[in-house]
């Protein structure tokens, strides 16, 4: 369980074929609501880490009925 500043909301929920995703100051949260993995896909020049710090990669695949947290602003990590 995490305690971080995500920030004020950017807008409103965007609803994707297969992913969901809502953008945040510091983050963003992705969910994929079906039964099977999707992939979330963003411009390379756009840098997202996971919770622990790690450089992620676009296209990023997010198992089915799962959610992420993709951290954009790593000063809100423990």
């Amino acid at each position: 369980e995490f305690d971080l500043v995500l920030g004020a909301s950017q807008g409103d929920i965007v609803f994707g074929d297969f992913i969901w995703s809502r953008d945040f100051e510091n983050a963003v949260v992705i969910v994929n609501p079906g039964e099977n993995p999707a992939e979330y896909t963003w411009p390379a020049k756009i840098n997202f880490y996971d919770v622990n710090g790690n450089l992620l990669q676009s296209p990023l695949s997010l198992g089915g009925r799962s959610a992420m947290l993709l951290v954009k602003n790593l000063s809100i990590l423990p």
